[in-house]
């Protein structure tokens, strides 16, 4: 399988996951949810790609980068943590601001 073809099924995955939580809530519900977020940034993601257009927009709105920036920036007010190498670098952090 060649890395085309891995998007599309990416992406037709993620679509899948939408409609199976679309079938238990309305679309105004899902939308407030983690996973939904989740799996429509992906989706975003992979059409951009497929594209040809910049990823960045997107992949900052992956729910797993945003509650890793909000543990680093929480932890760190504490003096508790230093993240380890490809978690979240400060470097991240600061560009975002």
């Amino acid at each position: 399988m060649d890395s085309k073809a891995l998007i599309f099924e990416i992406y037709r995955e993620t679509e899948f996951i939408k409609g199976l939580i679309l079938s238990r809530m309305s679309e105004t519900e899902a939308a407030k949810t983690s996973e939904y977020q989740s799996v429509a940034a992906i989706a975003a993601a992979c059409g951009a790609h497929l594209n040809g257009e910049a990823l960045e927009p997107y992949i900052e709105h992956f729910v797993r980068k945003e509650l890793e920036t909000q543990t680093v920036e929480e932890l760190d007010i504490y003096g508790k943590f230093s993240p380890p190498p490809g978690f979240v670098r400060y470097s991240d952090l600061e560009e975002n601001d």
